[in-house]
């Protein structure tokens, strides 16, 4: 009789190299599914930027330039011939400070006060998350550091703000006596005077910010100092706003021999219609950089040649020169508004562009008509598929365009609706309107309206060729953001003078009447189904209306909190369920059930802060336009 016989156990060590095997095969098996799984999520991808950089602020220190830009923060260490990223990418660095000791301080638009210590390689928050501008940084000759701090996020409103002393090297700040909220500069002269800037106040101390008195007499009420430079003894300051260019006088320059506390016009030969930016005193000359964003005059470099007496045009005519600078090793540095750097070695006759490799895009507007996009963003223009490259169609500086049913752009600028032809070469004056800037919407085919910043909203059945004021009335001369058409024909326009407000119409826009339950709401933009209206809003997220606009609901779950605020700046809706929407400082969201909950959708993306969006229905594409350029996915709903 055959006795059965039962296999050998497995040696140890075969047993744990199955064990092993089986392991690596499930780690295997799980990457596949994950990979497979990503394939139905939508990853966004960077469109190629033109060389149309906009820089915020400079520093240097031993030979290596920084910038910060629009989009992160850039550095250079063979004089700008070749710039690297070095950190912050997506955020808007206004200001940037290279202290005695070395560190790197950034004062980031709704970030907070960044600091390197290693030249730029790694960043730490250290202060100051919940304002809104850190404009300005100085240092005396002591080591003290000086900030200012403007506006608290609107979710914090008891965040101090005004001007804060450090003692050491930027880790620690003391809020000082000056605690105003619209400090707009600071600046420091030679003799270690404080001179802090607000858009109606000029303050000073002299005793490191310990007691501040008011200075400024004889400057205008209505703009802040934007530069300050000195010649024996004798100040000179620029005047301009770069947070809101508006009025019909937005620069100028001013001298005091009393450090501060009195000053004197001594502007001549300057167009006061155009910020003045900067000073720079070099070789017994002052020059003058014109020009933030808007152009109302001459934007360029500004000469004197008898201490500030007179003044004529002297380089880059057109170029929008946000800040003029002198670098340690004794060039002239120029930044601007969509051309990158410029900048000049003795004896300061000529300018060379440089900024190849500061890849930052500030883009407003992106609109399309199924076949091409258009951008308007430190000019016009249009992509070309083959060069899979932007192209400059038009130099301007219309924040906003938009594009007709009959495939015509158009633009506003220096108070002028343009229009263009078909071809998008020629351009034709259409209609003069004074106001600040415009921002479009094209509602149907044959509606489209133009909100006028300072003097109302017009609209035009014809394709953009004539326009007429619509009778707002006590609003006429407001600032009107945006308009909206419901499925029933209803139209909306909303807009700020005193306060926010939103008009309703249903007789076509003959007549008006204000919408009491979105009262004092910022409303940035509108998005229509036939089952819903939606509006974005300055930091409350999104609202939905399902009565024609009659009562308003927030639709914010996953957006934000009850009590947090995020300002919503562009939605659209792809169908009655899928919706999409851009923020400030926190990128792009997506609901897929008509509000009732949002989702991060920035997949791909760094950038924290989007403006517009742009969907085509035939591609299903989407496309974004953020400060640092354009992103485009395609929707897989």
């Amino acid at each position: 009789m055959k006795t059965a016989t039962f296999p050998k156990p497995f040696p140890s060590e075969k047993i744990k190299k199955i064990k092993a095997f089986k392991v690596k095969l499930f780690a295997v098996l799980l990457i596949i599914v994950l990979q497979l799984g990503c394939k139905n999520e939508t990853r966004w991808e960077k469109m190629p930027a033109p060389f149309a950089s906009s820089i915020r602020s400079f520093a240097d220190k031993e030979n290596i330039w920084y910038v910060g830009t629009s989009s992160g923060i850039y550095r250079s260490s063979d004089s700008g011939n070749n710039w690297q990223e070095s950190g912050l990418k997506g955020k808007v660095v206004d200001n940037i400070f290279v202290t005695a000791s070395g560190s790197i301080l950034a004062g980031v638009y709704r970030s907070g006060l960044y600091q390197s210590v290693d030249n730029g390689n790694s960043w730490n928050r250290i202060g100051f998350a919940k304002n809104v501008y850190l404009y300005s940084i100085v240092q005396n000759k002591q080591g003290k550091l000086f900030l200012s701090a403007s506006f608290a996020s609107e979710d914090a409103p008891k965040t101090k703000t005004g001007i804060f002393v450090s003692n050491d090297d930027g880790i620690s700040w003391e809020q000082t006596n000056l605690t105003d909220a619209d400090i707009i500069n600071l600046c420091i002269t030679e003799k270690g005077t404080l001179i802090a800037s607000s858009i109606n106040k000029t303050y000073l101390s002299k005793d490191d910010g310990k007691t501040w008195q008011i200075g400024g007499k004889g400057l205008p009420e209505t703009l802040p100092i934007s530069a300050i430079t000195s010649i024996n003894d004798i100040l000179f300051a620029s005047l301009g706003n770069r947070q809101e260019e508006a009025g019909k006088i937005r620069g100028g320059v001013y001298k005091s021999t009393d450090e501060g506390k009195t000053w004197a016009k001594t502007d001549s030969g300057i167009d006061l219609s155009s910020p003045i930016s900067g000073l720079c005193f070099v070789n017994n000359e002052l020059i003058a950089s014109a020009g933030f964003e808007q152009k109302n005059g001459y934007v360029g470099l500004y000469k004197s040649i008898d201490s500030g007496k007179n003044w004529f045009k002297y380089a880059l005519e057109n170029s929008f020169c946000r800040f003029i600078k002198q670098t340690e090793n004794g060039k002239i540095l120029i930044g601007t508004n969509s051309e990158a750097l410029f900048a000049s070695a003795m004896p300061f006759k000529n300018f060379t562009q440089i900024g190849r490799g500061i890849t930052n895009w500030e883009t407003f507007r992106i609109t399309g008509n199924g076949k091409e996009l258009f951008v308007a963003g430190n000019g016009i223009w249009q992509f070309n598929k083959k060069k899979y490259e932007w192209e400059l169609i038009k130099k301007s500086n219309s924040i906003d365009l938009a594009i007709t049913a009959d495939d015509r752009l158009l633009v506003f600028e220096n108070n002028q609706i343009l229009r263009s032809d078909k071809q998008k070469i020629k351009w034709q004056l259409v209609k003069t309107i004074t106001g600040d800037y415009a921002l479009f919407k094209v509602l149907t085919e044959k509606l489209i309206v133009a909100g006028i910043a300072g003097n109302g909203a017009w609209h035009s059945t014809d394709q953009g060729l004539t326009w007429t004021k619509y009778n707002l009335k006590g609003f006429e001369n407001a600032y009107m953001r945006t308009a909206g058409l419901s499925n029933k024909g209803t139209l909306f326009l909303s807009g700020i003078l005193e306060s926010a407000k939103t008009f309703r119409s249903v007789d076509n826009g003959k007549s008006f009447t204000a919408i009491k339950a979105i009262d004092s709401l910022e409303v940035w933009d509108f998005a229509t189904t036939d089952k819903a209206i939606y509006i974005a809003t300055y930091a409350k997220g999104i609202y939905k209306s399902v009565d024609d606009g009659l009562s308003w609901t927030p639709i914010n779950k996953g957006l934000k909190t009850e009590k947090e605020y995020v300002t919503a700046t562009s939605t659209i809706a792809i169908d009655d369920k899928n919706l999409v929407c851009s923020t400030l400082g926190k990128g792009l969201f997506i609901s897929k059930d008509a509000g009732a909950t949002w989702k991060n959708f920035n997949e791909g993306i760094a950038d924290e802060n989007f403006w517009t969006l742009c969907y085509n229905h035939k591609t299903k594409s989407i496309a974004s336009a953020s400060p640092s350029g354009i992103h485009r996915t395609t929707l897989n709903l």
